[in-house]
């Protein structure tokens, strides 16, 4: 549990720091402005939860999207979502060492479901997706049994539920638009479907 919660716990809230600190210098993407050259998906719930928060002391703070990002929110988003890379309940990654502690056959079930939640969602939002389903198929990366000796203490356990709802809060399953394998390969998934 230690070794899976401490890194992205720091790793959050520097991120959501930054996140904050962004959002407030950031302005409004002006009327007519190019495109940016990366287009970042979907701000994730901590993103949301800030800007809603921050609105209070200035309602002129933009939402993400319609935002033109100081390169600290770029900063703060980008370490937002590493964290959640990071904390994939799956394999060897921290959020998978975090679900091994709390449950081993939760844990086992994740990492076998994953991969194929992965292909479809890279599929359907992000390409990068398929990357993080294949890497945890491979069977050298996945988590090796660790006797349990005795449970975890419940300050440990409440540690480890809270390393799940970061996952929550730094996810977001489209983090660059137009970077789905249907539309690389310009399918409409609509038109396949009829």
């Amino acid at each position: 549990m230690d070794v899976g919660i401490y890194g992205p716990l720091a790793g959050f809230i520097a991120s959501a720091l930054a996140v904050a600190a962004g959002l407030m210098l950031s302005v409004p993407r002006a009327a007519g402005a190019p495109e940016p050259l990366i287009r970042f998906g979907g701000d994730p719930l901590t993103i949301r939860l800030l800007r809603h928060f921050l609105a209070h002391w200035n309602p002129a703070i933009p939402s993400f999207n319609q935002a033109s990002p100081h390169p600290i929110l770029v900063a703060g988003w980008i370490g937002l979502f590493i964290t959640a890379l990071n904390l994939i309940p799956g394999g060897q990654l921290d959020g998978g060492h975090i679900l091994y502690a709390l449950s081993p056959r939760l844990h086992r079930l994740f990492t076998n479901v994953l991969p194929f939640l992965l292909f479809l969602a890279g599929a359907v939002y992000w390409v990068g997706w398929l990357f993080w389903g294949a890497f945890l198929l491979i069977p050298a990366l996945r988590h090796p049994k660790v006797p349990i000796d005795s449970g975890l203490s419940p300050s440990r356990a409440i540690l480890g539920v809270f390393g799940l709802i970061l996952f929550v809060l730094t996810f977001t399953p489209t983090p660059f638009y137009d970077n789905s394998l249907l539309q690389l390969l310009n399918i409409d998934p609509f038109t396949a479907l009829h």
